[in-house]
């Protein structure tokens, strides 16, 4: 991703206006049309990884350069809803539009079975969807400032770190069932990494507070 963004940040710094209304919007569908038409993609399941190459190419810089220009793309549209929406009645159809995206997407992303021209379609949504997201102008927004998805950010970290395991075992050991199954299959393996890194981060704790803090920490009696 990195490499990725010094072409597009030069792009961007030398005119803006071009990169986010001409350049990213076309680069983005250009870039995933790529990957899902792509004699590159090894499988219909699978878009272009960091160990497949196109020429000389990483399959990784097209995908990072994809989502690079999809996120400008948000952003873009993130703007016209912050400046856009200002009366009650269009937060309610925001609202409104906010929870059919929702549908849509879920709908198409798992009664597919993964089909790479329903994921396309599923995948164009997205860049909608957090542009929305973002905003914050949705009143579905309003639901995720209570206090229980404060407490939330702990259980997003774990997920995030630990959920390559369970993708791991997946295309080990379970690589030719089908989505939904290898959804399931996800939630559980991801939900026992948790356990494990709770576990473990607990245990580091009580490690940490009765036997190492007074070695390195001059000050603690």
């Amino acid at each position: 991703m990195l490499i990725s963004l010094l072409p597009l940040s030069y792009i961007l710094f030398k005119n803006k206006d071009l990169y986010i209304n001409v350049f990213a919007p076309v680069a983005a569908l250009l870039t995933m049309g790529f990957m899902y038409s792509s004699e590159y993609t090894g499988s219909k399941h699978h878009l272009l990884g960091n160990n497949m190459f196109c020429g000389f190419i990483n399959g990784g810089l097209i995908r990072a350069a994809c989502g690079i220009c999809f996120g400008a793309v948000a952003w873009l549209i993130y703007k016209k809803i912050d400046t856009g929406v200002k009366e009650k009645k269009q937060r309610i159809l925001l609202t409104i539009a906010e929870i059919l995206l929702y549908l849509l997407f879920f709908y198409v992303w798992f009664h597919t079975d993964g089909r790479p021209q329903y994921t396309y379609i599923a995948k164009l949504l997205l860049p909608v969807i957090i542009a929305v997201v973002f905003s914050q102008k949705s009143y579905i927004s309003c639901l995720f400032k209570s206090k229980l998805f404060s407490k939330c950010g702990s259980l997003s970290l774990a997920i995030y770190l630990t959920h390559w395991a369970g993708e791991k075992i997946i295309k080990e050991f379970y690589p030719d069932e089908s989505f939904k199954y290898s959804l399931l299959l996800m939630v559980i393996f991801t939900a026992c990494s948790c356990v494990v890194y709770y576990l473990l981060m607990f245990l580091a704790k009580l490690i940490w507070s009765k036997k190492l803090r007074e070695l390195f920490v001059a000050s603690y009696k």
